[in-house]
């Protein structure tokens, strides 16, 4: 036969069922709030990286396409290059940087030419684009979606002179 005792030994009190479920609950809870956290984490790092990546693939093809220029025309938000391959031209539209590579003279239009970074602004007071002695400085913010990225660079021309693709300056 069960004596009082061995009835209280057998299972668990109500208490104790309840601080049981309260640690569990506190120990999910944290655990939550630790995914949420790395989730959030991982998107601000996602959109910087999109935006550095963006920033690098405009840095190379101006830094390709003024190496191989024989002539090189800049303004503040255009940039156009003269190759042996052909035209090539860059320009800041509203807030995206613009390129377009053609066999042919490249026109003022803009608006149809592919986008290759959005979110684009200044740095500062410096111009997109400047003509240097030997090539072309170039500037530009991408603004990610938690900081900017700021893209500085200097592209030199390798070839001076020779025959290009006529693009009409």
């Amino acid at each position: 036969m069960k004596t009082r005792e061995d009835a209280r030994e057998a299972g668990m009190t109500m208490i104790e069922l309840i601080i049981g479920m309260a640690i569990g609950v506190m120990v999910v809870v944290l655990a939550v709030a630790v995914l949420v956290n790395t989730l959030r984490s991982q998107a601000t790092v996602t959109a910087s990286t999109k935006a550095a990546t963006q920033g690098q693939n405009v840095s190379d093809l101006i830094d390709q396409a003024v190496r191989e220029a024989t002539a090189i025309r800049v303004s503040n938000t255009r940039l156009d290059v003269d190759t042996p391959a052909g035209c090539q031209a860059f320009a800041v539209v509203g807030d995206g940087v613009r390129h377009l590579a053609s066999g042919a003279a490249i026109g003022a239009a803009t608006s149809s030419w592919p986008t290759l970074a959005d979110s684009v602004s200044q740095v500062g007071s410096s111009p997109y684009f400047a003509a240097s002695t030997g090539g072309v400085t170039y500037s530009f913010r991408l603004q990610g979606a938690d900081g900017a990225v700021d893209i500085v660079s200097r592209a030199d021309q390798r070839v001076t002179g020779g025959s290009g693709a006529t693009c009409g300056f």
